[in-house]
């Protein structure tokens, strides 16, 4: 049963097979669907493509937050080093003249 997907009846919990293709359709689109004995149901959550999309834009996003704070870290990392040589340079000029 390669191309058949198994339901189970949320109201009479009765076992039933559908296609896969309707399957992947019905979560899609979130249509109701119907057990052999007339309960209706529906997929709630995300579809596995939604899922999919939806997980790359994430990833995307994250590399994105990610090179800012290289750059930012990059960037305060200068600011620290300028900051040093400059107060090393005073505190070099202030020991030389109390010297």
């Amino acid at each position: 049963m390669d191309g058949l997907a198994k339901e189970t009846c949320l109201t009479c919990y009765v076992q039933f097979w559908i296609t896969k293709e309707h399957q992947k359709h019905l979560e899609e689109t979130k249509k109701v669907y119907h057990c052999p004995n007339g309960h209706g149901q529906r997929y709630t959550g995300e579809a596995d493509t939604q899922k999919i999309i939806r997980l790359k834009q994430d990833l995307k996003s994250a590399k994105n937050r990610e090179e800012r704070a290289k750059r930012s870290n990059y960037a305060l990392r200068g600011v620290i080093t300028k900051m040093k040589k400059k107060e090393s340079a005073r505190d070099g000029k202030v020991q030389s003249k109390t010297v």
